[in-house]
């Protein structure tokens, strides 16, 4: 079994609302029953190294920022796979999350009944599209404000906005934070339209 940190603990990047990210890789079934999977990202080494042979954007999280932490066999897996095969999926990936946004924008039109639920999905198709469109030019970016790191081509809304969103992830996922209020999220859904916009203009960069 190995067990490796990832993410921002291993960026130098970590806040108060920061978690520590950590996966557990096996090769035997019955290692899982020492493992929390509330605690662990769980994967079996040949699914990771299927990962690296189609250059997964995972596969380029690990090798970018992994640390390893634990080695039943004292070495070093990942260490040992080399960098991953070139990411070559990023237009078919980003239509995805572009639809994984366009439906929770749908949702929030019928009902509010999950609205916490939506836009912590759309912070989170968000923040993939806009990692998988670096990934797709050759850049690494992982961070969870990977949207607002592209430059000119950086998400059109404002910034309060942007954090009304990551706070609703936290919130969401931790229990972390407040409730956003009737001001709040109606100005959000005002910025939809915008981030639609966005996400069909960079899809059509991609070749």
């Amino acid at each position: 079994m190995y067990i490796y940190a990832f993410g921002s603990i291993c960026r130098g990047e970590i806040d108060y609302y920061s978690d520590v990210d950590l996966i557990a890789i096996y090769e035997e079934q019955s290692q899982l029953s020492k493992l929390d999977p509330n605690k662990f990202s769980i994967y079996t080494k040949n699914r990771l190294e299927e990962y690296w042979k189609i250059g997964n954007p995972f596969a380029w999280h690990l090798y970018k920022e992994s640390k390893l932490i634990f080695s039943s066999d004292g070495s070093d897996l990942i260490g040992g796979w080399g960098k991953p095969e070139p990411y070559v999926n990023g237009k078919n990936d980003l239509k995805k999350f572009h639809n994984i946004f366009s439906e929770s924008v749908k949702q929030i039109e019928l009902t509010r009944d999950s609205f916490l639920f939506d836009i912590s999905t759309i912070f989170l198709s968000v923040r993939n599209f806009a990692t998988c469109y670096s990934l797709a030019h050759g850049v690494t970016n992982f961070h969870r404000n990977s949207a607002l790191n592209l430059g000119d081509k950086s998400i059109p809304i404002s910034i309060e906005n942007y954090k009304i969103l990551e706070s609703a992830r936290l919130l969401a996922t931790r229990g972390v934070g407040e409730f956003p209020s009737e001001y709040d999220s109606s100005r959000l859904i005002e910025c939809f339209k915008a981030v639609d916009d966005w996400m069909k203009f960079l899809i059509g960069e991609l070749k």
